[in-house]
């Protein structure tokens, strides 16, 4: 075990990984409704080592049965208007 977290610490500090968007990147989920904007988000991750230099925010979040009748009327729908043309 300690050789593999040694090899890991090894690769996690190797300058080309470090640079790498998957090593600079963190998915923040549960976020309160109050920090769902860029200037909120900015200012909490502020004090990250580096800054913060991108923030996405995913605005279509849903799941279970709404969704998936959401997405299967979303594909018919251009189907159902090229039969009507």
């Amino acid at each position: 075990m300690t050789h593999f977290i040694t090899t890991r610490q090894m690769h996690m500090i190797e300058p080309t990984h470090a640079k790498s968007t998957q090593a600079n990147t963190i998915l923040v989920t549960g976020v309160p409704a109050q920090f769902l904007n860029h200037e909120s988000l900015h200012h909490l991750f502020k004090d990250l080592p580096g800054g913060v230099k991108k923030i996405w925010i995913n605005r279509f979040v849903c799941g279970g049965v709404a969704c998936d009748r959401w997405l299967t009327d979303s594909i018919q729908a251009p189907q159902g208007i090229a039969q009507h043309l």
